[in-house]
């Protein structure tokens, strides 16, 4: 029995040994993918190189009916928009390549556009769907992707590459204006954590079974332990996946590794573009990078007694504003009868405090009745005296010790009030960054907004927009600012600022062609650029 078990923990620690190896290839590298020749693509009848370009357009930038996008083939006939400029650009500069060229303009590639983390997953793993399908028929894909379509094109890279055929060089990769957000590398490590602690768990489950059947088996203990032995031979040599980023996934893929080896020296794969001035990295940047101004920074016990304390200051002061006196207001020939009268009243309190407390004085005496009856009844009078001898500022200030009561009994009111407070001044801030980054329902720590993509260095090269590209855009954005800044101020001035408020600004600053954010696709000068690093 104890000999079935065994088998049984080896074969499942040899499965978790095969999942690990492959998380760290990816879980699509192919037996021939190692050593297969990098050699010329497919190539048309006339001998020239089937080259295509393909835009992945960002948030809140998916076609509209009745409305024709700068990335869509409709915009080629206007010889101002994006398609035309960089299919001359690449013509000029001898390139096969030209944008949509292996599709009709009904088929291109496109995606929800949603500000959601979930949806630029689900978009990267149509987009390595949709290029290993024209791999197949023998294009070489070349991507153009703007805005958060270049976390789309990050997230697609390693199934694009493991999509080649024999045959095949990889594309070229623009990014422009992409606000790097790498939420895949954090899961992965939490992945690779859990299954290095199976590991662990196994193991350690294994030595304690071998052990307890080399007890129960004495006799035959050394025969059965050399069986186990050569049984978990290959369990032991079992490794835990490293943890690390995308790239140490890169570094440990068979097929995908191989392939980067080759190309350390033809100056990287993907060219980034971007911008410090870019308004979509610094929203997404310095809302994700900025300390929580609203938190509160004192723990909650702290917190409560504090604004216990403001709320008796206000109450004090609104009184005060209000025409309320205290004893420190009186003059100094008026506080000897201040004293006096607080002394009767305290003498007249202590009576009927007496009376309660002492069960012997029957309050159905009518004597004991009489003397709590004028009691109650002298205190309006002598204050009423008091007021027409002294003025209304005596008699406030004869109700001041009240007050001082009341101020401190009635805050307790808001000790709930305020510890909802206390939580959702904690929690806001996160809410508010998850909100704009599209992270909603990202169960691990947010990550950093950047402007350079998070792969291996020797892969990419990050530009910033030449200078008068920049400046040209900057100009253009000052007049943006002054026809949309009531909008901005509204939606910052609203009580409550809700997501379709912050979507409302992404939206905007995605569809206007006047910021620094779309100068990538309309100013000439970027688009030679692209047309550049495509055709090297």
């Amino acid at each position: 029995m104890f000999l079935a078990l065994a088998v049984l923990i080896s074969l499942r620690l040899l499965h978790m040994k095969w999942i690990s190896r492959s998380l760290a290839s990816g879980s699509k590298t192919r037996p021939e993918a190692t050593s297969r020749p990098r050699a010329l693509t497919h190539t048309n009848p006339d001998g020239s190189v089937r080259e295509t370009v393909i835009i992945v357009h960002g948030t809140f930038a998916a076609p509209e009916p009745g409305n024709i996008p700068w990335y869509h083939p409709g915009d080629a006939s206007a010889p101002e928009g994006f398609i035309s400029k960089l299919d001359f650009a690449l013509q000029r500069k001898g390139s096969q390549a030209k944008c949509w060229a292996h599709c009709p303009s009904d088929t291109i590639f496109q995606w929800s556009g949603d500000n959601s983390w979930i949806a630029r997953t689900q978009a990267a793993s149509e987009l390595a769907e949709y290029v290993g399908k024209l791999h197949a028929r023998g294009w070489r894909c070349h991507i153009v992707a703007h805005s958060h379509g270049g976390n789309v094109l990050r997230q697609a890279l390693p199934n694009i590459i493991v999509s080649l055929g024999p045959n095949q060089t990889l594309g070229k990769f623009v990014t422009i204006g992409t606000p790097f957000i790498d939420t895949s590398s954090p899961m992965r490590e939490r992945v690779q954590r859990a299954t290095n602690n199976s590991i662990e768990i196994g193991q350690a489950s294994w030595r304690a079974l071998c052990l307890l059947a080399a007890i129960l088996t004495a006799p035959v203990g050394l025969f059965v332990l050399l069986i186990l032995v050569i049984i978990s031979r290959g369990i032991r040599q079992t490794k835990k996946p490293s943890s690390g980023s995308l790239d140490a996934f890169w570094a440990q893929s068979g097929q995908v590794g191989s392939f980067l080896n080759s190309i350390t020296t033809t100056g990287g794969i993907l060219l980034a573009l971007g911008s410090p001035k870019d308004e979509a990295w610094q929203i997404l940047h310095h809302i994700r990078s900025l300390e929580d101004p609203i938190a509160v920074k004192t723990g909650i016990f702290k917190y409560i007694i504090s604004s216990l304390g403001g709320r008796i200051s206000l109450s004090e002061n609104l009184a005060r504003i209000g025409g309320a006196k205290s004893f420190f207001d009186l003059p100094a020939a008026e506080k000897p009868i201040f004293f006096c009268v607080h002394a009767v009243f305290g003498f007249l309190l202590a009576v009927v405090c007496g009376f309660v407390v002492f069960p012997e004085f029957s309050l159905k005496d009518p004597s004991v009745l009489l003397i709590i009856g004028g009691s109650i009844g002298l205190i309006p009078l002598v204050a009423a005296a008091a007021t027409a001898l002294f003025g209304h500022h005596f008699h406030s200030s004869l109700w001041s010790p009240l007050r001082w009561c009341w101020y401190r009994v009635s805050c307790l009111k808001i000790i709930p009030r305020q510890m909802l407070t206390y939580g959702i001044r904690r929690s806001a801030w996160a809410v508010l960054q998850a909100m704009t980054m599209g992270l909603e329902g990202y169960q691990l720590r947010l990550p950093a907004v950047e402007r350079e993509p998070p792969l291996r260095s020797d892969l990419w090269l990050y530009e910033d927009i030449p200078k008068a590209v920049e400046e040209r855009a900057l100009a253009r954005r000052g007049d943006w600012i002054r026809h949309n800044l009531s909008v901005i101020s509204e939606t910052f001035s609203s009580a409550v600022i809700t997501q379709d408020d912050l979507n409302l600004l992404l939206r905007q600053i995605e569809a206007d062609q006047s910021l620094v954010h779309a100068a990538y696709y309309t100013d000439g000068e970027c688009i030679a650029r692209i047309a550049d690093w495509i055709a090297r």
